[in-house]
């Protein structure tokens, strides 16, 4: 097994194992590959980082010991405080002592014999866990080998890759590792490495996200067939500058910025030094010439939209509910402070916890796809490559109409998949926002797909007919009471919208290409109204694409409208790459 590189020669510059993608994204400015993100995809298998132990492991070892040691403190002070109520052992005070010191022989050698052996086992185990955690990256797979006694060999296609998350834990951040997971369409099917250095991660997220790219090329016909993914690359790209840092009137960077050339601990260099400029400095990806976040979310109306929700009502009913039940019965005055207070409790946890994952957020569209970054302490950075989303849905509760405030989210291949530390992959693109910040970031989720001002506005806060939406009948009050107005559907050359909701509204954006089928459905009684239900069927996720109640004839046009339009998206797709 080899796990070193052979270095690149300082007069020779390492050729890009992908080139920008032309056609797709405004910005095409290339980034360019430093020689080590190109070492590590030369298909050798290499090892994860060498804290890995410790961060998957070695946090619960440390409060196992912790809690042993708090269960025997007690001991610990006998051993050298006399115990007050002892009369001594031969009349002296120092009976406590000695009692302790003979137990000393037997209840703490073995057990501390025995936590040494526990440590030991586990330390041992870790690191031969550790030894035979590889991961490699060829032209063709990303792949992990893992397992002691039971061997584990997974593999992600570079054709199957959905995106490439990067999550940084406070704990990893501190010992510079991050965690890299690939992302493929299926359900538990996710690739994992964990962990990494923070600079080898970000440096091969950029790379497979890169040969993920050469792939899609390849199959759309825009390169050469034949031979690697190498023989079809460009030519070097010119080097890019790192964004400029603002100079105060001393020539020196201003306060907060922390990047290249600048340092929260002044010039020095020693590991710890690092290790603080890597914690402070700016994502990697933001060091780049890439377009900034096309939104800006303040922490206020971040911190607001949490508390302004349905959980604020609840909040409401409990307090109303501890103030009105000890008034009617005195008798539970007391107990109503075992409800409220724990209540109380966990609503600020949660608010807290939301909001410290969500600072910072930012969304840009990047010559690898879609980059969304978010987090406080624990940072993650995903990229979801051209392709990859099947369903937008623009939402905005009931108690958000009075602001004008909106959330986005979407449907991917894999996007319910569980990771082995319980995460859900995030599939939020705007916590909250303005209707412009809706329109910027729908351009960006739906670069190919131009879509009139005049029909989102009529699909965020339209009725009936408006901007060319297709409504339900009078007749299907019956179905959707006072929602009829809103419900509407409109294909265009490359989306199908669906329009619904009126206390939350809805606004579904489908993208043709990525629909698997369309259903039609009519049961019983909407067979008596004439009526019936059309569905772009999509990848598994958590947005309904249902349009319900159309009128028979209008949805049996409007099936084979969408048939022929999601023939001619494909085939547009496809030549795209």
């Amino acid at each position: 097994m080899t796990d070193a590189t052979p270095p690149v020669p300082e007069h020779e510059s390492a050729p890009p194992r992908f080139p920008s993608v032309p056609g797709h994204y405004p910005t095409q400015t290339p980034v360019p590959v430093a020689p080590e993100a190109v070492s590590l995809t030369d298909g050798q298998w290499r090892r994860m980082h060498p804290a890995t132990p410790f961060l998957r492991g070695g946090l619960a070892l440390v409060a196992i010991v912790g809690v042993l040691i708090a269960n025997l403190r007690d001991r610990a002070v006998n051993l050298f405080v006399p115990d007050p109520g002892s009369s001594g052992r031969g009349g002296g005070e120092d009976e406590g002592f000695y009692r302790s010191l003979d137990e000393f022989g037997g209840v703490w050698l073995v057990g501390g014999l025995g936590i040494l052996l526990v440590i030991a086992l586990v330390v041992a185990f870790s690191y031969f866990s550790w030894r035979r955690n590889t991961y490699r990256v060829t032209d063709d797979a990303v792949e992990v080998r893992s397992g002691i006694l039971n061997r584990q060999h997974r593999q992600a296609p570079l054709d199957r890759i959905q995106g490439v998350n990067i999550n940084k834990p406070l704990f990893a951040r501190l010992l510079g590792a991050a965690k890299l997971t690939v992302a493929t369409a299926g359900q538990g099917s996710n690739v994992e490495l964990s962990y990494l250095r923070a600079v080898d991660a970000d440096e091969l997220r950029r790379a497979i996200l890169g040969l993920v790219a050469q792939h899609r090329r390849v199959a759309a016909g825009a390169v050469r067939p034949g031979g690697t993914l190498a023989d079809t690359v460009h030519p070097p790209a010119a080097p890019v500058a790192p964004r400029p840092l603002v100079l105060g009137p001393d020539g020196q960077p201003l306060p907060g910025q922390i990047g290249p050339g600048s340092s929260p601990l002044g010039g020095l260099d020693d590991p710890l030094t690092r290790r603080v400029n890597e914690f402070f400095a700016p994502e990697p990806e933001l060091l780049e010439v890439e377009p900034d976040s096309i939104v800006r979310i303040p922490p206020a109306r971040l911190v607001a939209s949490l508390i302004y929700n349905w959980g604020l009502v609840w909040v409401l009913v409990v307090v109303a509910g501890a103030i009105v039940v000890p008034l009617v019965v005195p008798e539970v005055h007391g107990w109503i402070w075992f409800i409220l207070v724990p209540f109380v409790i966990a609503m600020t946890g949660a608010i807290v916890s939301q909001t410290l994952k969500l600072l910072r957020f930012s969304i840009a569209q990047t010559r690898d796809g879609v980059r969304i970054g978010y987090g406080l302490l624990s940072i993650t950075n995903e990229t979801i490559p051209p392709g990859r989303i099947h369903a937008v849905e623009v939402k905005q509760p009931a108690l958000w109409r009075g602001l004008d405030w909106w959330t986005i989210r979407i449907t991917r291949a894999g996007s319910a998949t569980v990771d082995s530390n319980g995460t859900v992959a995030m599939n939020t693109l705007l916590p909250v926002g303005s209707r412009a910040d809706v329109e910027r970031v729908l351009a960006v989720l739906l670069p190919e797909h131009t879509i009139p001002a005049e029909v989102v506005e009529a699909g965020l806060t339209g009725t009936g007919d408006s901007g060319g939406y297709t409504g339900s009948p009078r007749r299907s009050w019956v179905y959707l009471l006072w929602g009829r107005r809103r419900n509407g559907v409109q294909i265009t050359a490359h989306t199908a919208l669906i329009r619904r909701g009126v206390l939350s509204r809805r606004l579904v954006a489908v993208p043709l290409a990525r629909v698997q089928s369309v259903s039609l459905t009519q049961g019983w009684l909407a067979r008596q109204l004439r009526v019936a239900s059309l569905q772009p069927q999509v990848v598994l996720g958590s947005i309904v694409t249902l349009v319900t109640a159309l009128d028979r004839d209008v949805a049996l046009r409007l099936i084979n409208e969408m048939s022929s339009a999601i023939t001619a998206a494909s085939a547009h797709d496809d030549r795209a790459g």
